[in-house]
């Protein structure tokens, strides 16, 4: 992805290089970070989502129930109760709104 350009310069250069010289034809770079797409089961009607600022948890609002979930284990950390009614809104900089 980000180093296969490089190492088709460094290959390029090899090849165009007069000199003897001892070239590596295995890979010595760690294989680049393969990013995750994230997913939730959630039995219950979302009316509204946000990610928190540090994008390892979301916020999820049910009802008068919001919930926060750790993405990467899918654990539901905590448990905020006590609404009165639909949650429309969460705001944390970023809002995902699942409200029709």
């Amino acid at each position: 992805m980000y180093i296969e350009p490089l190492v088709l310069q460094c290959m390029e250069w090899c090849d165009n290089f007069t000199l003897p010289f001892l070239v590596p034809l295995t890979t010595w770079l760690p294989s680049v970070h393969v990013p995750r797409v994230a997913s939730l089961v959630i039995e219950e009607e979302i009316t509204c989502a946000a990610l928190v600022s540090t994008g390892q948890h979301v916020l999820l609002a049910m009802d008068n129930v919001v919930a926060m979930y750790h993405l990467a284990t899918n654990r539901r950390v905590k448990v905020f109760r006590g609404g009165l009614g639909h949650l429309v809104l969460i705001s944390r900089n970023t809002l995902y709104s699942l409200k029709k």
